[in-house]
């Protein structure tokens, strides 16, 4: 039996109707006696995600609410997440996150990537460990097209977008930024989701076979700012290039294996292109992180930069999951910007 537990805070548990095919929505009745026990369950609100923005908009309300004494545990995969980092920038509230959407990137970097029981999770909520978490930001031009993943029949659709006075758009990812090659596995990944939705993170690794001979590098240019004010650039041609916050991304592909949510730090990853002997080898060695040290591959802490397509094309990249076109943007580290939460492991 658990002891109940003396506490001021509020407590949003956002269960997301997509993430994993619903098995969220199935974590409702344990999450309530959990909070029960611990009598805090007239200060618990659930929300059940019925459409996109939908736990955005219900996680604003509620963090300008309560604050510092408010408290969002996201039940979901990354694209709930990124909701959730939008939603809670510029106030006190915490956010922590139970996997269980189709990778868990994000929280394979806070956990690790051994699997914790979820029930560990719920006892370990009640009350967490706080730290604070960098966030990057996004500037776009006005020629960007943002997608969102549809049940319709495409795997991608364009979406509405807030734009500032100019046209621009300004976002925040909490996990990897990417462009190249990485997209196009994501983009076809989400296309094996639509049509089988059974494949959960397996779609990730079928995307790779896909496409193991389609390695049609970037013309990039990247003007970036490095932890002491010096100047990194790069002109030519990028088989990737990953802007990571957090460690892993394309269902526990781990692009900055030193990567740290919390050191005021953004690393840069440029790969560059590599013949087909080369690249088989180098999926494995991503995929485990010792990749550090490749020729092919250039490593770089930074803080903010400008990115672009070489020939003035699109660029088509993501961040956690979101896919998007554009011939440029801009970065920027927030750095602290977040509190997290982090359920205390029993």
């Amino acid at each position: 039996m658990m002891t109940k537990v003396e506490d001021k805070r509020h407590f949003l548990y956002i269960l997301s109707g997509k993430a994993g095919n619903g098995k969220a929505l199935s974590y409702r009745r344990e999450i309530s006696e959990f909070m029960q026990q611990a009598g805090l369950s007239e200060r618990t609100v659930f929300l059940e995600t019925r459409y996109e923005n939908h736990c955005y908009d219900e996680a604003f309300k509620f963090a300008r609410q309560y604050e510092a004494d408010g408290l969002v545990y996201v039940s979901g995969g990354d694209g709930t997440v990124n909701e959730i980092t939008n939603a809670l920038l510029g106030t006190e509230c915490a956010f922590g996150v139970i996997p269980t959407g189709t990778a868990n990137d994000f929280a394979k970097t806070i956990y690790g990537k051994k699997r914790i029981a979820p029930q560990r999770l719920f006892a370990g909520a009640v009350v967490p460990i706080l730290q604070k978490c960098d966030v990057v930001r996004l500037h776009f031009p006005p020629e960007v097209v943002i997608y969102t993943q549809q049940t319709a029949e495409n795997a991608v659709a364009p979406r509405e977008l807030e734009r500032n006075a100019v046209g621009g758009v300004t976002v925040s990812a909490v996990n990897v930024v990417s462009f190249g090659y990485d997209t196009l596995i994501l983009y076809d990944a989400y296309r094996f989701l639509k049509r089988c939705p059974w494949l959960g993170g397996v779609a990730y690794f079928l995307s790779v076979l896909r496409n193991v001979f389609n390695k049609k590098s970037t013309p990039v240019e990247l003007v970036l700012s490095g932890t002491e004010g010096q100047s990194i650039s790069f002109t030519g041609e990028a088989l990737l290039v990953a802007l990571c916050n957090g460690g892993f991304y394309g269902n526990g592909f781990n692009p900055a294996p030193q990567a740290d949510p919390g050191d005021r730090v953004l690393q840069m990853s440029i790969v560059e292109p590599v013949n087909i002997w080369q690249f088989i080898p180098l999926v494995f060695k991503y995929h485990r992180g010792t990749q550090l040290g490749h020729k092919k591959i250039q490593l770089h802490d930074v803080v903010c930069g400008k990115i672009r397509h070489s020939e003035g094309k699109s660029l088509r990249g993501n961040y956690d999951g979101i896919i998007f076109e554009t011939p440029e943007l801009e970065f920027e580290i927030l750095p602290q910007a977040l509190n997290i939460a982090l359920p205390k492991l029993l």
